[in-house]
């Protein structure tokens, strides 16, 4: 095994052990409480993390991910900005009681704050999952979900969002009832 595979799993471990568990928690409660429609969204890696939890909890919960979509993706970037490509898609159907779940290493991508400001704005619940130092996003939501790494870790942390949207999923199932069976 080469020393680069060591520390990347060294890395992981110790991001994982550091995330606040408490916060994911805190995140399906409201959700339970809510009885909300969850949207999902990120770029790059964070969007298929989005599209992977909006897919994982569709058996519990009405879920949609805003990156799924290419062609609404690249309308809006064209005629608006990719600025907008998550705002535009929640400005005609986000309701009050709804969940916004938004994925960003950084928590410093535009897109992703222009459509949680606007979320928090119409007094949806808005999570925030983050990596790094938190960023910006880490100051806007209701709550959010850290992995302390160093600035630049992209892999541990798209590591370690995947597992908490597992997590996440995986509690949220426990507490509702399938109704189909």
């Amino acid at each position: 095994m080469t020393s680069v595979v060591k520390t990347y799993f060294a890395d992981l471990s110790v991001a994982l052990g550091a995330i606040d568990k408490s916060a994911i928690t805190r995140a399906v409660d409201a959700i339970v409480f809510r009885q909300s429609n969850i949207y999902t969204l990120g770029n790059g890696g964070s969007a298929a993390t989005a599209n992977h939890l909006a897919n994982d909890l569709l058996s519990v919960a009405p879920s949609r991910s805003l990156c799924a979509n290419s062609a609404v993706l690249t309308m809006i970037a064209n005629d608006y900005g990719y600025d907008f490509v998550f705002l535009r898609q929640l400005r005609p159907i986000l309701e009050r009681r709804d969940t916004v779940i938004a994925f960003s290493a950084s928590g410093n991508s535009t897109n992703v704050l222009e459509a949680v400001n606007f979320a928090k704005t119409k007094g949806a619940y808005v999570v925030g999952v983050t990596g790094f130092d938190g960023g910006l996003l880490a100051k806007a939501v209701d709550v959010n979900i850290h992995v302390p790494t160093p600035q630049g870790q992209y892999g541990v942390v798209e590591d370690c969002h995947l597992a908490i949207a597992h997590a996440l999923a995986a509690d949220l199932r426990s507490r509702r009832i399938d109704t189909d069976g």
